[in-house]
């Protein structure tokens, strides 16, 4: 099992790696405190990305998702999760991940549970996260 730090680098930014930091210009948190800095530091990006100015004006975010693998017993899945920002296609399975306290991978968010419910649920979870409802979004797979 990987064991993660958390690090602020010199530009005010929390990030959650795996080993050292890049440079002994980076501060080392506490794992605790860096991991709530972190995932409050995702919800902010996630809000963002998800729902761009149009909070509270009845303009819906659209988060595409993609299941990139099914375990064999169908009760798991790694689901990728995505948003267009300027034309630009934007993986956020990593920042989603973090916001809601859940394990990543490469290719997106580990999700317990049976296939049809896992995405409605990474979904519900995401979008709770960020204090706002799945009806705020529109959902597309590819």
């Amino acid at each position: 099992m990987t064991s993660y730090t958390y690090h602020r680098a010199p530009n005010g930014r929390i990030y959650q790696l795996d080993g050292r930091a890049p440079s002994d210009d980076w501060i080392k948190l506490p794992f605790v405190k860096g991991r709530e800095a972190y995932r409050l530091q995702c919800i902010d990006d996630l809000d963002g990305l998800i729902l761009p100015a149009g909070r509270g004006y009845g303009i819906a975010g659209k988060i595409y998702t993609c299941i990139r693998h099914v375990s064999r017993s169908s009760m798991s899945c790694i689901i990728g999760l995505y948003v267009v920002e300027d034309g630009e296609i934007v993986d956020i399975s990593h920042i989603a991940a973090g916001a809601i306290g859940w394990k990543s991978s490469k290719s997106g968010v580990y999700v317990a549970g049976k296939l049809p419910e896992c995405r409605d649920l990474l979904i519900e979870t995401v979008m709770r996260s960020i204090g706002a409802s799945s009806d705020d979004v529109i959902v597309k797979e590819i």
